[in-house]
């Protein structure tokens, strides 16, 4: 069995939750993260049990073996950390949003396509089994076409007045913060893929386009590509 090597990059809730899936992966092993600063790094890696930890994700991306990055930084570092995984040739899959605006997104996107890189975006959302149940309804017919889509988000985590986290802060967070984003992707026809699919070619009833499983601002899709490394 081939082994993936992967870096991680931010160790904080998301970093913390994507390193505890990966290792439910037999044939992926997280071999290094990096933080925001060397005593950061080292203490995230000794909880979550890494072997190796970086002040610097640049360094990381230098001296370690890596076949894939996990990007898990904040909203405003999607782009910057994305960018130098394309540009050292390693496969990377990097939290939403995938920029702050869609000039970054766009310019991405364009990079990985041209790079031959695996390069995706973590919509955990539409993989959920209520979301594929309802995607499969409307793909089968069973219901109407949707006109309006409505949705909301409940959490205690900022509960009170005095309560702050980056996410609130449009230029940490970008326009559509977080939350927002999973549900225009859960809004976007066909956003989960079923076995059907085969590259470009998903067809919806009537012989209409699926959308890209992994898609962003006005459109862009940032798809998911099967590449040889070279």
């Amino acid at each position: 069995m081939t082994r993936i090597r992967v870096g991680v990059v931010g160790a904080g809730f998301a970093g913390s939750t994507h390193i505890q899936a990966l290792r439910r992966l037999p044939q992926v092993e997280v071999i290094a993260l990096a933080d925001q600063s060397t005593d950061q790094a080292r203490a995230s890696a000794t909880k979550l049990g890494v072997a190796r930890s970086y002040g610097d994700y640049r360094q990381m991306l230098r001296d370690e073996p890596l076949d894939a990055v996990h990007n898990c930084t904040p909203n405003k570092t999607h782009a910057e950390v994305t960018l130098a995984a394309i540009d050292a040739n390693l496969h990377v899959v990097s939290e939403k949003p995938l920029g702050m605006d869609s000039e970054e997104t766009r310019y991405l996107a364009r990079r990985a396509e041209s790079s031959g890189i695996v390069a995706a975006v973590c919509f955990n959302y539409r993989y959920y089994p209520l979301v594929r149940e309802v995607k499969a309804m409307l793909a089968n017919g069973d219901v109407g076409r949707p006109h309006l889509i409505h949705g909301s988000y409940l959490q205690d985590w900022l509960l009170l007045e005095t309560d702050w986290n980056w996410r609130l802060e449009s230029k940490l967070g970008g326009s559509s913060r977080a939350v927002r984003r999973h549900r225009l992707a859960l809004a976007r026809p066909g956003a989960v893929r079923d076995r059907r699919c085969r590259g470009g070619g998903c067809r919806a009833p009537g012989n209409a386009p699926y959308a890209s499983p992994t898609s962003f601002e006005r459109g862009r899709d940032f798809r998911l590509r099967r590449a040889r490394r070279a």
